[in-house]
């Protein structure tokens, strides 16, 4: 398998990205993934350059800092799409998604498997990561040393995010600012509580060099109410939280640290922790989300759990684990992978052919090929069978799992018997050269190896290819079963199997 890391959004990794980089580049490796790198700056990883006419079909691409939609034009075809994405509670912690991050992720439309974990876990988990979050005030920009006293109690705490961020632009869409203002008025309306308005430290922009529009902000919010309090600038996130009654927000990661401190949350939104919050879908609704009924704590810390512990990776264990579940998610069909890899062979022939071996293979079985034309036939017994594979052929090809040579050579079956190490090959696919005396050798030589054996071209009327048909009327007896349906490039040509 073949996987290409794009920096797309973002090309150099510097230091803040380079580790988690090279634990995701590690985990494909080791998932049998050659790794290739496309317009990616990384120190330490040690792979070559993307190549379009060698690398586009893949089988792997990973995207930085993109989902699906940003898609379009001049992309990697693969059969695995990847995102990735540092997320919270730390500098280290990164998302792998299949459709993109925060709020648009899989786990935004499909519901986790979060309130099964251990409760066990959960609480020891709380009084050690967590507690060292909070107490070291870490946040995925690092910490943050400028602590502000809030003079309020049991406020409430309206949390703001960048008007321009994506998860607002094209996670939600519609004036984020706009709607931050009506939750804030609406709310004034109809609780004499505090309201506490923290507003993002990049709300004029990360590199802005002067706050003309969050200082304008802030005297608009607090002109509509004198119980309204907002807040700009770099300060502690935990500790406007730990005073509050509850958090109300939209698309933003700080629902996370939310979750650290055990108070409710209210979102407008969809985020990917909206299992375990209150959907504002109506401004109207604001009024019996606050009351507050609706929260459960326990289902909440098991979530922050599920997220932080086994949805994102933190070290090279957590990446592996985490690569390996997403090549797993895909369920591979037949037709699926005939659009991309599409083999020298007859659609019906083959298709059938791969219904027989269904029957009459194991589970991981050992599969060696001979001749392999476009190398395209072991996308189907690797996807479809999760096959250890090898394939020999005399034009070089450049994948791990391919053996340069003559198949007739003394030394190519040696490199075979060596990858066998007294193992029996569970299907053997001939289909190299056909003429009879090479085709008889390599049937002489490798079907003592193997349990299947499967010849190609067993009827067809191509001159080139006559030794083939000579050979299978030799030996084909009434346990072989022939295969042969005249449709496509390839069809007819016939395919014979000894069981």
């Amino acid at each position: 398998m073949k996987a290409v890391l794009w920096g797309y959004s973002y090309d150099d990794m510097k230091t803040n990205w380079r580790q988690q980089m090279l634990w995701l580049a590690n985990a494909l490796k080791k998932n049998g993934c050659e790794v290739v790198k496309k317009d990616l700056k990384c120190e330490g990883l040690d792979v070559r350059e993307y190549d379009c006419k060698k690398d586009n079909p893949c089988d792997v691409v990973v995207y930085n800092h993109i989902d699906i939609s940003n898609l379009n034009g001049n992309v990697v075809k693969a059969d695995h799409t990847m995102f990735f994405k540092p997320t919270v509670p730390d500098e280290i912690h990164t998302s792998l998604d299949s459709i993109g991050y925060g709020p648009f992720s899989s786990i935004s439309f499909d519901k986790p498997a979060f309130e099964k974990v251990d409760v066990k876990k959960v609480k020891a988990y709380f009084h050690t990561k967590v507690r060292s979050w909070v107490d070291k005030s870490i946040t995925k920009w690092g910490s943050c040393p400028d602590e502000v006293a809030i003079p309020y109690k049991d406020y409430w705490l309206v949390l703001g995010q960048c008007g321009g961020d994506s998860v607002n632009t094209r996670h939600d869409f519609g004036d984020y600012f706009t709607k931050l203002k009506q939750v804030v008025a609406e709310l004034a309306r109809i609780s004499p509580r505090d309201i506490v308005v923290k507003l993002h430290p990049y709300m004029d922009g990360k590199d802005a060099t002067d706050t003309v529009f969050s200082d304008k902000f802030k005297i608009d919010l607090e002109a509509m109410s004198p119980q309204i309090h907002a807040y700009t600038g770099k300060c502690r996130i935990h500790n406007f939280i730990a005073g509050c009654r509850a958090v109300i927000l939209g698309n933003s990661g700080a629902g996370f640290e939310t979750m650290m401190h055990h108070k409710p949350i209210i979102v407008w939104g969809k985020p990917e922790y909206h299992w375990v919050a209150y959907d504002l879908r109506y401004l109207a609704d604001l009024c019996r989300a606050i009351k507050l009924d609706w929260f459960d704590v326990e289902k909440q810390d098991k979530f922050l759990y599920w997220y932080t512990e086994l949805y994102c990776y933190s070290d090279q264990k957590s990446c592996d684990r985490r690569v390996k579940e997403l090549l797993a998610e895909k369920k591979w069909t037949f037709d699926g992978l005939w659009k991309n890899h599409a083999p020298a062979q007859g659609y019906t022939e083959y298709k059938q052919f791969i219904d027989l071996m269904k029957k009459h293979l194991p589970k991981k079985p050992l599969v060696l090929e001979i001749g392999l034309r476009r190398a395209d036939q072991r996308y189907f017994y690797q996807k479809l069978f999760n096959a250890e594979y090898r394939g020999i052929d005399i034009t070089k090809f450049d994948f791990p799992e391919f053996i340069h040579g003559d198949s007739g050579n003394a030394r190519t079956i040696e490199k075979v018997k060596a990858w066998l190490n007294g193992r029996k090959i569970d299907m053997l696919f001939i289909d190299g050269d056909h003429k009879y005396e090479p085709c008889k050798r390599d049937y002489e030589m490798y079907s003592p190896l193997a349990k299947i054996v499967v010849f190609h071209d067993i009827v067809t009327k191509n001159t080139y290819n006559d030794g083939v048909p000579k050979l299978w009327k030799e030996i084909k007896t009434d346990k072989c079963v022939e295969i042969i349906q005249a449709e496509g490039r390839y069809g007819g040509d016939g395919i014979g199997i000894i069981l």
